[in-house]
C-alpha cells in the first residue's frame, strides 16, 4: 500500500495551484506531485481491479508478492545498516542504490510440460497458480539465495486449481 499526503500550493511562476508532497520521512515526491489540482482522478487500471478484487476476499494480489518480499529483504537491510553505524562500522551492508536489487524475481511458466522463464506484465497468466524463482541478497546471504515462489491468484477462476494447474 503506497499512501502520500499533498498540500495544495501555489506555483510562484503560473499562480497555478498545484498538489506537493508531505512527507518528512522520504526525498522521494508521490506520483501526483507537481500536477495542478485540477488534475482527473484517474480510474482503476486493470491491474488495480485485480488488486481490488483480491483484497475484496481479504488477501494479497498475487504479483504484489515480489514486492513485497523486495519491502521486507530492504528493511531487514536498513536494520542492519543502523547496527552497523551505530557501532562505527561503515562497511558490510549495500549502498541505497544496491539495496533496491537485493530481490531479483523472474516469472515462470509452464509451456509444453516445461518451466520457463517469462517476460510479462502482471495479470497476464492464463492460470491460477503464479511461480517465480527469485533471488534474495540477505543479511544472512549477501551473495544471494535462490527460491521458489508459488502462488495462487485468486482473481483468475475465483481461485480455483484446474488440469493446467
Amino acid at each position: 500500500l503506497n499512501i502520500n499526503m499533498y498540500q495544495e500550493v501555489s506555483d510562484p511562476n503560473t499562480g497555478v495551484m498545484k498538489f506537493s508532497t508531505i512527507d518528512m520521512h522520504t526525498t522521494e515526491k508521490g506520483a501526483w506531485h507537481g500536477l495542478p489540482v485540477s488534475t482527473p482522478y484517474m480510474t482503476k487500471d486493470h491491474l488495480e481491479m485485480k488488486r481490488s478484487k483480491a483484497q475484496d476476499t481479504n488477501t494479497t494480489y498475487v504479483y504484489d508478492y515480489p514486492e513485497l518480499f523486495r519491502i521486507n529483504v530492504i528493511a531487514a537491510w536498513k536494520e542492519h545498516k543502523a547496527k552497523c553505524q551505530s557501532i562505527g562500522q561503515s562497511v558490510g551492508y549495500p549502498t541505497e542504490q544496491e539495496m533496491q536489487n537485493t530481490v531479483v524475481a523472474v516469472e515462470l511458466d509452464l509451456q509444453n510440460g516445461k518451466l520457463v522463464k517469462v517476460k510479462r506484465f502482471p495479470g497476464e497468466n492464463t492460470i491460477g497458480m503464479v511461480a517465480w524463482k527469485m533471488t534474495l541478497k540477505t543479511v544472512e546471504y549477501p551473495k544471494g539465495r535462490d527460491l521458489i515462489v508459488i502462488a495462487n491468484d485468486i482473481t483468475l477462476g475465483i481461485g480455483s486449481f484446474g488440469p493446467n494447474e
